[in-house]
């Protein structure tokens, strides 16, 4: 019997192949809807069958693999009568191609004591035995193979070596295993079962009772600590418990993450866990239901984690707070793969030999005829060598004797039968001593001949054929050759020698056919001699010296060969001998590829893959108008791209939304990909690529998508590895790219056609497909896509540019941003990158420009619903460090990406200088921030208002002003460095007595505690859903108004009166009051309403003098839309006087100042009247107010400003509180040089120092800072 064989019906088995029975029993459904619409069809069918197969005489040792149409199904050792279950349903496709294996079958070794299987009856007819003696395999229904009506063939691998004996006993079985793999996996060997399985007890039936902390531990058998890769299988039966309630959650990793369950009401429960000793690891049960508990069906959950060869796995209950099991569980972990092959184990030639005359089904005879000693010494030699042997005996085809001699032509060995009918076993490998070996003469010989001594017949090159069972694949090993004989015979006599009917593997063929070559090369002596008896005991194989010097023979070792003993009347003995060159070589020099793990086609992860909302342009592409034109804007799709792995050919879209299961949505083939080389700034379009990927399939036209930016490919060279984009096409902006950022070139993509909607978050995953399998859920990326209706967003603005530069790391001034529009409808699929000229804008589309402080965060200024293609920022409303964002809207919906901008604002200074030995003077800027790292700071001039001081470390005036008389607080700080540079800011604080506060956050009440008139009817509302405050609350005036009397006038002192106002969309009064100091049509009274019937509401500023209104401010400013208080939104309005000065801010926004006419200098009136006039009758307003404020003593609000996110409640207010790092600019004109400046208006005085001029230069100063100097001529 050979060692190790694999099992097929085409290799013409004299062992019959039981029949195959099958049936159709379900469908296979699949979707694949084209985009925006379809449903499910069946598109083929998976087969299920019932099979017995029947594989050898048994017993044997190993169940080790299942392969059907050469791929394999399973592997891993199986050694005695027990279930596997086969987990390849993707081995030749999946539900793409072909379907797969999947299901459970049963090994039966065909032991003596085997019993008649209890599924065979029922399922496959009562004709059928306990098949003892015959090695079977059922397979009970599961899926075999799809789509076809034609099963595919499987084929077995299996082992014997050990098993099987005459009698059951092994003979010698020290040497009967010979590895022939030299990289043959411990691990592998070390697995002596295939599962553990928790002890139970209570059998019921398929279940049992799992005991409270219970385990089952297996060691491996390895020597050594090398770590393997082990795929394991979970299944069973058990009761688990919701996670909660004091219960512990399970632990990290799992070991599985879910199955099927019910939600069965169970008072007990476990824990359960996987521990490996080597490399340490602990596995979880962590499944957690929404039910309190369930009853859990793991049906083969995987599991793949890292074991050394020498480690214990351990698979383990635990019970929780002494809490007994519930009945009926039961828990397996089986091997079911491993990444080293299975190893290729032989069996040793003399064990082959010594069983073929043995065993009762061969040769039959008693042990007592084998000369153990003769076969000893030849177990030993070949397990020295290696000589392990994979035959297989076909009764059919060869005899007894002719099975024994194939395998003494494959050992080079001699098994003969001597005069006292015993076995001995011969290997000539020239290892002899000379003086022990017997001697014949020329006295001995009788009749002597020689045979010609040719070279005719002679073979100068050897090829040696073999077969690997494991790997079911004949190979042919080099070409053997003899260079001495090919050039004694002037050509190559190639011969080839078919071993693979014994030999394994290529090492050993290489070591036969070296020894083979030697024989057919060489010039050889041979002899036919007739001797006197003195031979009769020497036997074929054995070594002889042969001393003839009548014949020209002084003395040469010669190897006997076939005998033929003498007869009645003679007691000659006739044989023939040759010259010894049988031994076999140790080593082969031959040009072999080395040996080792052969690669793995095993399906692997591609580490660069993407998911995301499909975007317009794409889709554009995908659908036709008419159904482009039925698609709401609220839909989404999702679509998922990925660069070529090791090993796949292409991936499965596995998507799942709302906490569903992960279903099939799709197949997708490769996408070419490249990593960049260089950095990619923003407008950067060259570059060299590296680490390509089938850059061949890129044409020029294609979308690259870089991170989150789509790019136009405008040129690429496989060859020179050179790629030129488009930048910023379609609906996505500029972005700084890193090098080794990866390209995604979008050649190929798959799509799911689920219509998700905007909020959605869709997970996905992508399972790469490979020839034989399918990379599990749990080991790919999850890609996460949160839906945002991209396809129906405008265009971001494109082309931008800041005072004319594009991306300016400084600003100098005010920031004037210009832009090129985009039309996402016009554009269609066109890819327009970020550089080209305007196209559009879509209809209604507007802008939003947004100030960002880049340091803290926190929102400086929005300008909202812009039109056009520029707009300016103040220098006044910019921040040291600025991130400035540009988009766009449209129908409620802002663009995907924004435009990002950063910049820092600078200021400039100019200055000349005289060049000397006679050059013309020329001029030079310096720009410096207002930003410092490592200064002191402390105050220089002014006093801080008591509450309030200077952090001298951060250069910040902090704290609240606890008192002091309303005004003005000038302050100069001064600043100083490490090295002595030295640097000088001013600011202004601003205190003002609080004459009104109305925080409507509670209801009307004013907060000082004044009396608060109100109309009659109508009462103002509290209404805590709308406030401008996070968290606030607002008062609605529904034609209704509030009249206080103030404490003192506003009289001549600056003043700032603020609110936030929410018009309703219902028109207020024609002239609705807003706020009014004053009684009607008494001089110096001061209006702020609505002008007329204006929608949305236009505000006008007036006051009465000399029998008329006077307008304050310029009417077409504050009609523009931009200055208007729209419906239903929150605006702040401010009106402030400083000196003779008003001015008016939205939403902190300067709008317009005016020059106040004298009547309106001294306000004096002491009525004050809120969302009416002062007789709260007439001229009323519908909208919700909030935050209102009324300052004297001091303009609080004077400058651009950010509203104020909570209500004042304090009387006195800082004007603005503003940090104060200044940066001590250095740097070098003609040496170093320090720079003393006033943070103030450009025309502020500027001090000017300089060191290290060289000698006869000066610097001439201007203390005016207009015109600074340097001047002289250099010695």
């Amino acid at each position: 019997m050979r060692s190790v064989r694999r099992v097929s019906r085409p290799r013409g088995w004299s062992l019959q192949v039981m029949a195959w029975p099958w049936h159709w029993l379900r469908t296979l459904s699949e979707w694949r809807p084209a985009m925006g619409g379809g449903g499910k069809k069946t598109v083929g069918y998976w087969y299920k069958l019932k099979l017995l197969f029947g594989l050898c005489q048994g017993p044997v040792d190993e169940f080790v693999q299942w392969d059907v149409d050469d791929a394999t199904a399973w592997a891993g050792v199986v050694t005695s009568n027990g279930s596997i279950w086969i987990h390849a349903e993707n081995l030749f496709g999946g539900e793409d191609e072909q379907g797969g294996i999947e299901g459970e079958a049963e090994i039966m070794f065909g032991r003596e004591d085997q019993q008649l299987n209890p599924w065979l009856p029922p399922n496959l007819g009562a004709a059928h035995g306990a098949y003892r003696g015959l090695v079977t395999v059922l397979f009970k229904g599961g899926r075999w193979s799809a789509f076809t009506p034609y099963p595919k063939s499987p084929s077995f691998v299996l082992r014997r070596i050990k098993e099987g004996w005459q009698d059951g006993v092994c003979w010698y079985p020290e040497k009967v295993k010979i590895l022939l793999d030299k990289d043959a996996s411990e691990v592998v060997s070390g697995f002596r079962s295939v599962s553990w399985s928790l002890p139970c007890v209570d059998m019921q039936g398929t279940y049992c009772t799992v005991p409270g902390d219970s385990e089952d531990r297996f060691t491996l058998n390895g020597t050594g600590a090398t770590i393997f890769q082990v795929g394991l299988r979970i299944s069973g039966s058990v009761e688990t418990k919701y996670y909660s309630g004091g219960f512990p959650m399970p632990g990290s990793p799992s070991f599985i993450k879910g199955g099927t369950g019910s939600g069965s009401i169970l008072p007990n429960h476990n824990v359960y866990r996987l521990e490996i000793s080597n490399p340490p690891a602990t596995y979880h049960l962590n499944y957690t239901p929404n039910f309190e508990s369930s009853r859990l069906i793991l049906d083969g959950a995987p599991l793949n984690v890292e074991v050394a060869s020498n480690a214990t796995v351990r698979l383990q209950a635990l019970t929780i707070d002494g809490l007994q099991d519930a009945p009926s569980q039961w828990l397996t972990a089986r091997v079911e793969s491993l990444d080293a092959k299975v190893p290729l184990v032989g069996m040793n030639a003399a064990h082959i030999l010594y069983d073929s005359i043995t065993h009762e089904s061969m040769g039959a005879e008693p042990i007592s005829v084998i000369d153990d000693a003769s076969f000893r010494a030849a177990a030993d030699v070949f397990f020295e060598e290696g000589m392990g042997l994979c035959p297989i005996y076909d009764p059919d085809k060869e005899s007894i004797e002719q099975y024994q001699q194939r395998i003494c032509d494959a050992a080079g060995a001699v098994l003969v039968q001597g005069m006292d009918g015993r076995y001995r076993l011969n290997v000539p490998r020239g290892k002899y001593v000379l003086d022990e070996l017997p001697v014949l003469t020329d006295d001995d010989v009788l009749d002597w001949a020689e045979e010609p001594a040719t070279m005719d017949n002679a073979c100068n090159q050897l090829f040696v054929k073999y077969f690997d069972p494991v790997e079911n694949a004949i190979g042919t090993t080099p070409a053997l050759q003899s260079l001495g004989a090919i050039q004694a015979f002037g050509s190559v006599v190639s011969e080839k020698e078919d071993r693979s009917g014994e030999v394994a593997n290529v090492d050993l063929a290489l070591k036969i056919g070296a020894r083979n070559l030697r024989a057919k090369a060489t010039s050889l002596r041979k002899f036919d001699l007739t001797t006197t008896p003195v031979a009769r005991t020497w036997s074929p194989g054995s070594y002889f010296r042969l001393q003839a010097p009548k014949r020209g023979i002084a003395d040469m070792v010669c190897l006997m060969g076939e005998k033929r003993g003498g007869t009645l009347k003679s007691g000659a003995i006739t044989f023939s001998c040759s010259e010894d060159v049988y031994s076999q070589p140790n080593s082969v020099y031959v040009g072999t590829e080395p040996g080792g793990k052969p690669p793995s086609t095993a399906p692997t992860v591609s580490p660069h893959q993407v998911a995301m909302e499909v975007p317009y342009v794409v889709l554009v592409s995908q659908l036709s108008a008419a159904d482009l034109a039925q698609l709401s804007s609220d839909v989404s799709f999702l679509l998922a791209a990925s660069a070529p792995p090791t090993v796949g050919q292409y991936f499965r879209l596995m998507a799942q939304a709302g906490g569903a299961e992960y279903s099939y949505r799709g197949r997708g083939d490769w996408c070419a990909s490249a990593a960049l080389v260089e950095e990619a700034g923003y407008r950067t379009e060259s570059f060299t690529l590296t680490d390509p990927l089938d850059l061949g399939s890129v044409a020029v036209g294609d979308i690259a998508l870089v991170g989150a930016e789509i790019c136009r490919v405008d040129a690429i060279d496989a060859a020179a590895m050179t790629l030129t984009l488009g930048r910023a096409c379609a609906d996505t902006v500029p972005h700084l790219h890193a090098p080794g950022a990866r390209v995604l070139f979008l050649t190929d993509f798959a799509t799911d056609t689920t219509e998700y909607v905007g909020g959605d978050t869709v997970h996905a995953k992508l399972l790469t497909r490979g020839a034989s399998a399918l990379t599990d859920l749990a080991d790919a990326q999850d890609l996460v896509v949160e839906m945002e209706d991209r396809q129906a967003r405008p265009y971001p603005p494109a082309d931008v540019h800041i005072n004319g530069e594009l991306y300016p790391e400084d600003v100098v001034g005010d920031a004037v941003l210009s832009w090129a529009h985009r039309d996402r409808v016009a554009q269609a699929d066109q890819l327009v990158d970020t550089g080209m000229a305007s196209i559009g804008p879509e209809p209604g589309t507007t802008y939003t420009v947004t100030v960002y402080d880049a340091a803290s965060g926190a929102l400086v200024v929005s300008y909202p619903d812009l039109v056009g293609a520029s707009f300016t920022v103040p220098a006044g409303q910019l921040v040291e460090r600025n991130r400035v964002l540009l988009s766009s809207r449209r129908d409620g919906l802002d663009s995907w990406q924004s435009v990002e901008l950063l910049f820092r604002r600078v200021y400039q200074l100019d200055f000349s200088i005289s060049a000397w030995r006679g050059a013309n003077n020329s001029t030079a800027s310096l720009v410096f921030t207002t930003e410092a790292e490592g200064v002191e700071w402390s105050i220089d001039q002014g006093v801080l208002p008591a509450g309030m001081s200077l952090n001298t470390t951060a250069g910040r005036i902090e704290g609240i002003p606890l008192g002091g008389a309303p005004g003005y607080y000038p302050i100069r700080v001064k600043g100083q460095d490490a090295a002595g540079n030295v640097g000088f800011a001013e600011t202004e604080i601003a205190l003002s007595t609080m004459r009104s506060s109305f925080p409507m956050q509670t209801g009307y009440q004013e907060a000082g505690g004044r009396t608060v008139a109100v109309s009659s009817s109508n009462l103002p509302v509290l209404d805590p859903t709308q406030s401008p405050y996070a968290g606030g609350a607002s008062v609605r005036f529904n034609g209704t108004g509030l009249r206080q009397e103030l404490e003192a006038s506003l009289g001549t002192a600056d003043f700032s009166v603020a609110m936030w106002i929410r018009p309703d969309a219902a028109p207020s009064d024609t002239y609705a009051r807003l706020f009014q100091i004053g009684p009607n049509t008494t001089n110096g009274g001061l209006y702020l309403r609505r002008e007329q019937l204006t929608n949305p509401m236009q505000v006008g500023l007036d006051v009465f003098t000399g029998g008329n209104y006077v307008r304050l401010f310029n009417d077409a400013v504050l009609a523009l839309a931009e200055n208007r208080l729209p419906n239903s939104a929150w605006s702040h309005l401010t009106i402030s006087r400083r000196g003779g000065v008003a001015r008016i801010f939205k939403d902190g926004r300067l709008v317009d100042e005016s020059t106040l006419p004298a009547a309106a200098v001294n306000l004096s009136q002491t009525a004050l009247s809120l969302a009416s006039n002062t007789t709260l009758t007439a001229e009323r307003l519908y909208a919700g107010l909030a935050g209102v404020e009324v300052h004297a003593g001091a303009a609080v609000y004077w400058e651009p400003f950010t509203p104020p996110a909570k209500p004042s409640d304090f009387p006195a207010r800082l004007l603005e509180m503003p940090a104060l790092p200044i940066a001590l600019v250095r740097g070098r004109a003609y040496g170093p040089y320090s720079l003393h400046f006033k943070r103030g208006t450009e025309a502020s005085p500027v001090t000017w120092s300089a060191t290290g001029l060289p000698p006869g230069v000066s610097l001439d100063v201007d203390q005016t800072g207009s015109n600074s100097t340097l001047g002289g001529t250099p010695s």
